[in-house]
């Protein structure tokens, strides 16, 4: 059965997606979709009618409109033709766990003209599709080519629909480029926070703004009516857990949607993440970023532009709010300061780069001194000789929605720290281990649910993927488990995106599992970037 496959990995009860018997939908035709995904990794499902069921390939950086250029498309399950209409949440716990919403749909064609179903099924099958898309985006003519028999490669032809616009600015793309949108209106209720990558190492490039890595809570301001609004990555509400700073935002004299970092000061003025949850210590917002200004949405528009508006929207010299400390030429001062004040790191920022919501983007770079993440607790030890209530937690990050083990961490739990953690993770006790490796922790351990979040500095990550050194700072409930992933560095090359990937020919562990979905291992992915 074709659907088989789409079935075992799915609990109907649990998940909206239709059921392969939902008999709501039938085939009638040439018909596709292009689904933006946001599961454990963003990426884009394209689906094709063929044959009675949706043929579909997880496309990871979505498809592209340059001419010739190929993007990598893995080929997933069939899925039922109802899928056609579907978008929704798909609940944690779920295979593909994550929002999914319907990015374009339309029809398709052969570009040969021939209109059987057999004929598109042969051709499917033998590996290359020749195709012409006719949605309300995705326009024009493409290549389907296997290479091997999980991989294809998207590929679009040169035609009159060829565009540079990435997809996710397709649909911005329907007003002009370079423009600020006069469709401020339609703004959306929350916005997803822009991420940065991991840099390497410090880099001097004219083309980037250098900006201190403040070390507090990243929190988006809206205050385009009446009652303004701060919140969280993960739509917290902070107006009450920084009362302060929420008071302030009656003293921005435009509605704005701003983007920035509350942080907490010592009784020297110095930034310090512990001091976050102490209601004595002063809180301070800087804002780096503005979304939307009096009745715009400027997130396409080059940073520099919104620099410039920034800098007009925020008052001078507030006591709460203050404008990021960017250095526009050169960021070896900025530099040299993050080592003298023992800061955490700067982030680089391309001086044209628009605004991409929710998405980890190579226009920022974060360039760190003191290494620190946030990771998830799946398990901890039991206290040995002095120690009380907790001897160490048992870390970990999402990759492909398993959760891998990075080791133990015991410094930093003061009897503070560790009453606050044992009233989380007591009522989140486990019969079973949730790390995806087999975990031999160093003593006699306590497994819980992954739910709780917590901030470590380290040294370094060894090559096998365990923590250096590491000290628990503190609980990080504004950041959801599921999003937490080992942030590791690029280049500055590969910031520009530029140039070709090399691939070191020595690597470890060849067969370890990437995409268990899939599945593919480490050195098939390794093949085929080699031979593309």
């Amino acid at each position: 059965m074709a659907l088989e496959e789409y079935n075992r990995k799915r609990n109907f009860t649990n998940t909206p997606e239709p059921s392969s018997s939902d008999a709501s939908e039938k085939n009638s035709g040439f018909r596709f979709v292009l689904q933006r995904h946001e599961a454990r990794n963003l990426h884009y499902d394209l689906r094709l009618e063929i044959n009675g069921t949706l043929k579909s390939w997880a496309v990871p950086k979505g498809p592209s409109l340059i001419a010739g250029e190929q993007r990598l498309a893995v080929h997933t399950e069939d899925h039922p033709i109802a899928y056609l209409q579907f978008s929704g949440e798909i609940p944690k716990g779920n295979y593909g766990a994550g929002n999914m919403q319907i990015w374009d749909s339309g029809t398709f064609a052969l570009r040969n003209k021939e209109t059987s179903q057999e004929y598109i099924n042969k051709q499917y099958t033998a590996g290359k599709l020749k195709i012409t898309f006719d949605g309300e985006l995705l326009k024009g003519a493409f290549s389907l080519v296997k290479t091997d028999e999980k991989h294809w490669l998207l590929i679009k032809s040169k035609d009159q629909f060829v565009s540079k616009l990435p997809v996710e600015e397709w649909h911005a793309g329907k007003m002009s480029e370079g423009t600020i949108s006069e469709n401020g209106n339609d703004f959306p209720d929350y916005i997803q926070p822009m991420l940065a990558k991991l840099h390497s190492g410090f880099f001097e490039d004219d083309d980037w703004f250098y900006e201190l890595k403040y070390d507090g809570f990243r929190a988006i301001a809206d205050t385009r009516d009446s009652h303004s609004r701060l919140y969280s990555r993960n739509k917290q509400d902070f107006s009450k857990n920084f009362p302060e700073v929420f008071q302030a935002l009656q003293d921005i004299p435009f509605p704005a949607v701003l983007d920035g970092e509350i942080v907490a000061l010592d009784s020297q003025g110095s930034i310090r993440f512990h001091l976050m949850k102490d209601p004595k210590a002063t809180k301070l917002y800087y804002i780096f970023d503005v979304l939307y200004l009096n009745g715009f949405d400027v997130r396409s528009l080059p940073l520099e532009e919104r620099r410039a508006f920034l800098l007009q929207a925020i008052p001078e010299k507030h006591a709460v709010i203050k404008i990021s400390d960017f250095k526009e030429v050169s960021g070896t001062a900025l530099f040299e300061r993050v080592k003298q004040q023992n800061l955490e790191g700067i982030i680089a920022k391309k001086k044209s780069g628009s605004y991409v919501d929710g998405k980890r983007s190579a226009k920022w770079l974060k360039i760190k001194l003191i290494n620190q993440q946030a990771f998830v607790v799946g398990g901890y030890t039991l206290p040995q000789g002095g120690r009380t209530g907790i001897g160490a937690l048992l870390l970990g990050t999402y990759k492909e929605e398993q959760l891998h083990f990075h080791g133990h961490c015991g410094s930093g739990l003061g009897e503070e720290a560790v009453n606050s953690l044992l009233k989380v993770l007591k009522p989140l006790a486990s019969p079973e281990s949730p790390f995806f490796e087999a975990v031999k922790p160093n003593h006699t351990v306590k497994w819980v649910s992954p739910k709780l979040v917590v901030q470590v500095k380290f040294s370094e990550i060894t090559p096998s993927g365990a923590l250096r050194h590491p000290v628990f700072l503190d609980i990080r409930d504004d950041k959801n488990p599921d999003e937490i992933a080992l942030l590791l560095p690029v280049t500055h090359k590969a910031a520009e995106a530029k140039g070709a990937m090399k691939i070191h020919p020595s690597i470890t562990n060849p067969n370890k599992i990437y995409f268990p979905d899939i599945p593919l291992k480490k050195h098939e992915l390794i093949d085929y970037y080699q031979s593309v």
